[in-house]
């Protein structure tokens, strides 16, 4: 055989096994491929069998919390985290869980851990802020609530923003933080959504801090919704007339007895602003008779309740150590001083009407331009005096004593 005889012959034999070669290598590969593919399967199967089970343990621990069982909760949730280690739901449920069995200490660790990942959550936030409240934690609180109020909800943001700050402000309330409430009040207004229950529920809060202004306006604004908010209407009708705002507030109580005619508390506020109204002796537009005729009423009024103030003050001492002659004022017992100091201010008061007695009459009233004023002095320093040493007052001396305190402001 030549040469060239063997080389052909040794090629024929060579791609043969060449291709054996590629074939077993292709085959290998095919087959690990198969492997791979089984395996990423089998672990995806897996997975969803372990959510699977996870989800499951954790409905049976939401069941079982509602029911108020929140000890096999726990064992519930702990389950699903067994299955699932990362399952934010089943961590948040634990931690409520915990708490219900006053678990403070453990819920407030799983909290931890899901605000560190998550620490814009508004849910996670206002549960840390709720367990900061109870733990006395006031700074803490305030600013877990305050990442409540401008957190991220999964649902009804606006809805969950709004509960989470009045959380804030009953909580500030207890603890008679009215600056901070009413700050918060404010901070309310301009997102609040268009409710008329809600322009209420804020207007209430702020009568509660002494904001009669804003809440006169929330109040209007809870009508501007709904006018026949019986609440709202006698609201704003309570927020003027503390501000004095008497024909206003007579308005707006005078609408909402339309629509509530058993509420007492309105009809005693609408009574006694129209009685400041009839009372008044600076009103604008009235005659000069009429106003001769409210300036006597006035002083006959309050020299009435001087002389009842005068007949119930009664001396828890020897009544001749409260007189002129004693010597050391200071050397009597609390409660002693605090009589004696209040029947010097009513004898002063006599003295004042008597000087006046003489001249209250029209005709002097007319001559005299300075005396209506000091009739009138005479009569709010009255109800002024004697609400300190004797009580509230009521009917129209209460009407004289809002009158004196706002001269100004009736008519609005």
């Amino acid at each position: 055989m030549s040469g060239n005889d063997m080389i052909g012959e040794a090629t024929k034999t060579s791609v043969p096994s060449g291709r054996r070669e590629a074939l077993i290598l292709f085959s290998l590969l095919a087959i690990t491929v198969s492997a791979l593919v089984g395996v990423g399967a089998l672990v995806r199967r897996f997975n969803s069998w372990q959510d699977t089970l996870a989800q499951r343990m954790n409905q049976r621990g939401e069941f079982a919390l509602q029911a108020g069982q929140a000890a096999l909760a726990i064992n519930f949730f702990r389950s699903a985290l067994s299955f699932k280690h990362d399952y934010p739901a089943a961590l948040f449920y634990l931690a409520e869980s915990l708490i219900a069995e006053n678990r403070i200490d453990e819920a407030e660790a799983y909290l931890h851990t899901l605000w560190d990942r998550q620490p814009q959550d508004g849910t996670i936030n206002l549960e840390l802020a709720r367990l900061a409240a109870r733990r006395h934690q006031p700074a803490d609180a305030l600013r877990y609530y305050h990442n409540a109020v401008y957190g991220i909800w999964s649902n009804d943001p606006v809805q969950n923003r709004v509960a989470a700050r009045f959380e804030l402000i009953n909580l500030l309330l207890q603890q008679n933080a009215l600056t901070e409430t009413e700050s918060e009040l404010i901070a309310m207004q301009s997102g609040l959504p268009r409710d008329s229950q809600l322009h209420t529920r804020v207007a209430q809060l702020f009568l509660k801090v002494g904001d009669y202004r804003s809440a006169e306006n929330e109040f209007r604004q809870a009508l501007k919704l709904d006018r026949n908010n019986e609440l709202a209407a006698a609201g704003a009708g309570q927020a003027a007339f503390r501000l004095g705002h008497y024909r206003t507030a007579i308005l707006y109580l005078d609408a909402a007895m339309f629509t509530a005619p058993s509420d007492q508390k309105t009809r005693d506020m609408l009574d006694t602003a129209r009685l400041v109204l009839e009372n008044d002796s600076f009103l604008r537009n009235l005659s000069a008779l009429e106003r001769q005729e409210r300036i006597l009423k006035g002083y006959r009024v309050a020299t009435k309740r001087l002389d009842t103030c005068l007949k119930a003050q009664t001396v828890n001492s020897n009544p001749a150590s409260i007189g002129p002659q004693t010597a050391n004022p200071t050397s009597m017992p609390p409660g002693t001083q605090a009589v004696a100091s209040g029947n010097r201010a009513l004898q002063n008061l006599v003295t004042r009407e008597r000087q006046l007695r003489s001249q209250m009459s029209p005709a002097k009233l007319t001559q005299n331009p300075e005396l209506p004023a000091a009739a009138m002095n005479f009569v709010f320093d009255v109800e002024e005096q004697t609400e300190e040493i004797c009580g509230e007052p009521s009917g129209i001396d209460e009407a004289l004593l809002l009158i004196g305190r706002n001269r100004e402001g009736v008519e609005r």
